[in-house]
């Protein structure tokens, strides 16, 4: 029998499971669906603008070119599901869940997406500019060519996903974790990055030119042909990172880490690097023309070929740094090998007597 928007209200408020029911023609605008559970029901095309949805279950239910605009959709469950071509634009999907579903081409601009999950779901093509992404969790799903342009993401994570062509621009980003998820060739630029983590990543060919990013990490990530000019921020961590042609220049990194970093060739001419830590550092060839080096410490590093001609050098530290055919124009100022540590790093303890 076919139902329509009064039976099925009245068949949820009894606490029936819908199942395998066809509302593709049946006008559910503002309908009352909150709490309800679906199984195996096909929505494709339907009007469910502003519809209720509230803490509701859907399980391997259809949605295809679905008109759901303003749906209130908060803790409701999305289970094997498809929802391609779909328009959820202002939804509020608080806390919502997507598990293994279909998301081609939706239309998520605009949306509440606090809390809700998407795990191994496919977005591609889809739009979520001026979303609100605060909690919100994005793992083992496909965003390719995904607009995420103006979004405001706090507190949130994107672990091992697909984000070839996924876009950022004026994007707000404040302690986002970024895990196992390729970002090789993205923009940064424009955006405002606070206390985000970003280690152990691929973020070849990306550029952060002129990014503010407080206290963010990068430690062991891949940054080949990455543009850092002129970016900013105190306390960012670039330990054990590689790669070559990375460009520093302009920027200022003040009491940063780039320990164990290996870095050939990088750029840092007029970068302000105070106080930062190179221990054990593998920069050979490496430009620090013009560059602010007060404090820092290249204790155990190599810095063969370095030119570091006009840097500021009032007491670098030196210790056992290699330094063959480097350039300083200022070394006179800096700390060079301390004898006495270096007496104490080289000393091992005795070998016991064999015991009869």
């Amino acid at each position: 029998m076919a139902m329509d928007k009064k039976l099925l209200a009245i068949a949820l408020v009894m606490g029936e499971t819908i199942e395998n029911k066809n509302f593709s023609d049946v006008v559910l605008h503002e309908a009352y669906l909150a709490g309800g559970v679906f199984t195996g029901c096909c929505f494709d095309g339907c009007d469910l603008r502003g519809a209720m949805m509230r803490e509701s279950v859907f399980d391997r239910c259809t949605f295809v070119d679905a008109l759901m605009t303003g749906v209130d959709a908060r803790n409701a469950v999305f289970s094997t599901c498809k929802l391609d071509r779909a328009n959820l634009y202002g939804a509020d999907l608080h806390a919502s869940l997507f598990n293994e579903s279909s998301l081609l081409s939706v239309q998520l601009s605009k949306t509440d997406l606090t809390m809700a999950s998407f795990t191994k779901c496919v977005l591609d093509g889809s739009a979520i500019t001026g979303a609100n992404l605060e909690s919100g969790n994005l793992l083992n799903s496909s965003l390719v060519d995904v607009n995420a342009d103006v979004t405001r993401w706090l507190h949130s994570t994107v672990y091992e996903c697909k984000a070839d062509g996924m876009t950022l621009q004026g994007a707000d980003l404040k302690r986002v974790t970024f895990a196992k998820t390729d970002l090789k060739a993205k923009s940064f630029v424009g955006l405002t990055l606070e206390c985000c983590q970003f280690n152990g990543l691929d973020l070849s060919g990306s550029s952060f030119r002129d990014v503010p990013m407080q206290q963010c990490n990068f430690q062991g990530s891949t940054l080949t042909d990455c543009d850092f000019s002129g970016a900013h921020g105190k306390h960012v961590l670039f330990g054990e990172t590689k790669g070559r042609n990375v460009n520093f220049s302009r920027s200022s990194f003040r009491e940063s880490l780039f320990s164990a970093c290996e870095l050939p060739g990088a750029r840092f001419d007029e970068a302000d690097l105070f106080q930062c830590h190179f221990g054990h550092a593998k920069l050979p060839g490496a430009m620090l023309r013009a560059a602010e080096l007060t404090y820092a410490d290249f204790s155990h590093a190599d810095l063969t070929g370095v030119d570091a001609r006009q840097a500021r050098m009032f007491r670098t530290k030196l210790h056992r740094a290699q330094t063959q055919d480097a350039q300083f124009s200022d070394r006179a100022r800096a700390l060079e090998t301390d004898a006495t540590l270096a007496q104490a790093e080289d000393w091992a303890p005795p070998v016991a007597a064999a015991t009869r």
